[in-house]
């Protein structure tokens, strides 16, 4: 559907599907956790290393925080971010 927009390039349009089933699945990851009850559940940022990947992402590989924790970036632009 938003390919099919005019509004949007194709690329534009697949990262933004891209984006939103990302935050899909860890939205669904997060409550299975919830639901199993664990005593200190984590999460964890996971980069994809490549070439399309920002510093600050890639900076941010393996960091860990609480289950309803937000993680905390720091771009060079907006400084701190959530």
């Amino acid at each position: 559907n938003i390919q099919k927009s005019t509004k949007f390039k194709a690329t534009r349009a697949t990262m933004i599907a891209r984006t939103e089933t990302h935050q899909a699945m860890n939205y669904g990851n997060q409550e299975i956790a919830k639901k199993l009850d664990l005593k200190s559940p984590v999460k964890e940022w996971i980069s994809a290393m490549d070439d399309r990947s920002r510093g600050w992402h890639i900076s941010m590989n393996g960091t860990k925080v609480g289950i309803d924790e937000q993680f905390k970036v720091l771009t060079p632009t907006a400084g701190m971010m959530q």
